[in-house]
């Protein structure tokens, strides 16, 4: 909440108060943002694709694990 009010006291906005939608749309952008990003990574080291890796994030994320995908599996391991 700090954080916000210093963000919102920075760019001028008359109200510097943190309501909560400012939390809630704060917590939304940085959900999207690591859901998007992890599936860029997990696209490109395990092959998969954007979507699958997008899918993958959020199962693990919030914790479900159905566990259709796991990553680090080579094929051909020993």
């Amino acid at each position: 909440m700090y954080h916000i009010c210093r963000v919102k006291r920075f760019l001028g906005c008359g109200n510097t108060e943190a309501t909560e939608v400012n939390q809630l749309m704060v917590t939304g952008t940085l959900s999207a943002v690591v859901m998007t990003t992890g599936a860029a990574v997990f696209s490109k080291y395990e092959g998969w694709s954007y979507l699958d890796s997008f899918y993958y994030c959020f199962i693990t994320l919030t914790t479900i694990g159905f566990g259709d995908f796991v990553a680090l599996q080579v094929i051909c391991s020993i």
